[in-house]
């Protein structure tokens, strides 16, 4: 996720929290929670991401080295560094703490509202002059 889609989460959640207490407004505390869930979890998609990304590039260099003109310097042919060692077990850790972070559970559909008594069974007005 980047910073723009999180700014975007942000923003959004600001504006829809103005109408959290409006009873009118169907569906906000479903779409506040899913938006605040995507908010919680994005610091360790980034994290996720970086440690991720610095792994391979160890990996790589370990296995390659680097490209300095037309001839391949570095690496360690094939040989674990502790650079490479670090790399991994930064990665670890930020997978724990991912896997410790508790989504909360969210209704896959908004809520029904509140049926009144000329609303049929699936949410939809019946003939309120039938009275039911």
């Amino acid at each position: 996720m980047s910073n723009l889609t999180l700014t975007a989460l942000v923003r959004a959640e600001l504006r829809l929290s103005g109408f959290e207490d409006d009873p009118q407004q169907e569906g906000i505390a479903h779409d506040l929670a899913t938006l605040r869930a995507a908010i919680d979890a994005a610091p360790v998609e980034l994290r996720l991401r970086e440690s991720a990304r610095k792994l391979l590039e160890a990996v790589d260099f370990d296995n390659n080295g680097v490209m300095v003109g037309q001839v391949r310097t570095g690496g360690n042919g094939g040989l674990i560094s502790l650079d490479t060692t670090r790399a991994a077990d930064q990665l670890r850790l930020v997978l724990d703490q991912a896997a410790q972070i508790r989504m909360p559970a969210m209704p896959t559909t908004p809520p029904v509202p509140e049926r009144t008594g000329h609303y049929d069974r699936d949410g939809y007005c019946d003939n309120p002059a039938r009275g039911f």
